[in-house]
Order: C-alpha cells, then structure tokens, then sequence
C-alpha cells in the first residue's frame, strides 16, 4: 500500500536500510523530543521524533536538512496556511508561511519522511520542475545520496522524522486496521534509536559512552556502599562511647556513614582503583596513587617499607606501617 500511495509502485532496492546520517548534523541538535508522545494536535501517540535545531543570535538562521540514506524524493507537500493562521486552530502549533513535508524512498520496504521545512533546497527545486504551490502533494523521482541537502529548518523551531519499514510491525495497537483507513505506515514506524547499529557512528559513539556513564555511576555508588559499610563498626562504636558519657561531656551526635557517592567524586574507568589528588593546593589533580617509603637514611639506604595508598593526604612522620 505505502509502496503505490508514495512511490507509484516504482520502489526499489532491498532493506534493511543503514542510516549514513541524521536529518541534522550532530552539532546543529539543540535537543530530540522521542516518539510516543500526545502533544499539540497528536490524539494518538505521535510516530516521529520532535528535533530541534539550535537557536543562534541571528534568528533568521537556517540549518540544512539531510537525507538520511541513499535513496530517491518520491512526495513532496506544502501545506496551506489558513486564513487567520493554523494558531487558530491549536495554540501549540506556530504559523509558517512555508511548510513542506518531504518523502523518501530507500528501498521497497523502506521509507522515510521530514515535516515542516521552511524552504527546500535551490537544486532539488530545480529537479521538482515546476513551481510549488500550498495543497496537494507532488508525486516526484529525484535521486538522493546519504547527508545530500534536501531543505531547510530554522533554529529553534521543531521539525518532525520518521522512519518506516514495511518488513516490522509495531506491537500493541488495539485496532490496527483503524489506521489504515489514513495513516498506513503509522504501525510500520520503527524507532531509529532502537538498534545501535543503525545510527549514524557520531550518535552511536554517544550512545556508548551513555552506557560508560551508567556503568560509572554504579561503580560509583557500589564504592560508597563499601566504604559506609567498612566505617560502620567504627560509627557504631562513637555512638555507644557518646551513650555512656552524661551530660554535656556526650558531644554532638557522631555522623552515620554516607553510603552515596559525594558530589565532586570521580571514578577513572581505565584504572577505577586510581584517586584524584594532588600535591598541594597550588597544584592540579591527576589520577594518582599515594606510594610510602621508608629508607635507612643513616646508611645502607635500603627501603624498610613500603605502602600504596589511594588516600591523597601523606602519612605523618613515624605512622608508616611496619615492617
């Protein structure tokens, strides 16, 4: 059905598609609203992810907008702006003189499209042949690569992406056939951040350094239950000496163990047994380790002792551990 309602059923190549980038550069994302949500006009979940581009000082900026994957431009649409503007209708949705949705085909199975753009760009214009204009869309062939400029975004407004293949049908739709009525490759829509393998390898690296942070972090808390738990004894013992003394001789209440990580604590994950320190207040921190020694300075100058410690501050004169 999506082959004949977008390419005419002349759709070629096989999936599944790799995607070679994202509709934006990595450094031109101000942030990515998932799919799922019922927002704005959308009383279903909605089947897109939200991107938007960075605003820039200059507010007339524009940001490129890119294929996603070889393929070709098969539907092209402006959709009109009604008379008193679309906010008329629903207050979450801004007016653009130009609104053009953008389809492509990356396989007999494999679509995707981009929703509000503000222009499209100058050379696929010249490919569309004629001139545009607000209605219905324009059924078109136009030969794309992956990361070619196909239109143009303006920074700080949102535009939508979808990718859908007709090999994968999504679960949990009560009445699926509803959807087919008019939006037929709503259960087709596949999350793009699903398989790590299909991102672009710029988001895949930050996907996997995610997971490093995760893994940190436990690291980090697993740390501070340990010590807590080492420190225990030793808190259990303040509080039964402040018990038994009387009056103001108690003291204040002795501190029980905190068994979360501090708030400036590290955890280097090549070395994680490795602390921050450093020599003095006039010096930078590094991942370091604390080394004792103690020589026969008088004259053999053989080493009596030795400790590695991760504990930054040095051990003061005469409490090295014995030999």
């Amino acid at each position: 059905m999506l082959s004949q309602m977008w390419s005419r059923g002349q759709a070629e190549g096989s999936g599944p598609v790799k995607l070679k980038t994202f509709p934006l550069r990595v450094e031109d994302i101000s942030h990515i609203n998932p799919m799922g949500m019922m927002a704005s006009g959308h009383v279903t979940p909605n089947d897109h992810l939200y991107l938007v581009a960075k605003e820039s000082p200059d507010k007339g900026r524009l940001y490129d907008v890119l294929a996603v994957a070889d393929g070709r431009i098969v539907v092209i649409q402006w959709r009109p702006n009604p008379p008193g503007g679309q906010a008329q209708f629903d207050p979450t949705v801004f007016d653009r003189a130009v609104d053009l949705k953008v389809t492509l085909e990356h396989a007999t199975t494999c679509w995707s499209y981009v929703d509000h753009l503000v222009a499209l760009d100058a050379e696929i214009q010249k490919q569309v042949g004629r001139e545009l204009q607000p209605g219905q869309p324009t059924q078109v062939r136009i030969p794309v690569k992956a990361g070619q400029v196909i239109g143009k975004v303006r920074g700080g407004f949102t535009f939508d992406f979808a990718l859908i293949d007709t090999s994968a049908t999504r679960k949990g739709f009560i009445v699926p056939e509803q959807f087919l009525k008019r939006d037929q490759w709503k259960p087709h829509v596949v999350d793009p951040f699903a398989d790590p393998q299909a991102l672009p390898k710029e988001i895949a690296r930050r996907e996997k350094l995610l997971g490093k942070m995760d893994a940190a972090c436990a690291q980090l808390e697993a740390r501070a239950q340990a010590r807590a738990a080492a420190e225990q004894a030793e808190y259990e013992r303040k509080v039964a000496a402040r018990a038994a003394r009387e009056g103001s001789a108690k003291g204040p209440e002795p501190k029980p163990p905190r068994d979360t990580p501090e708030p400036d604590e590290a955890i280097n994950l090549s070395d994680p047994d490795a602390r921050l320190m450093r020599k003095s207040k006039r010096e930078g921190y590094t991942q370091s380790y604390n080394a004792q020694a103690v020589v026969d300075a008088d004259g053999s100058q053989l080493i009596l002792g030795q400790r590695v410690s991760t504990r930054s501050a040095s051990l003061r004169a005469g409490s090295a551990p014995p030999t």
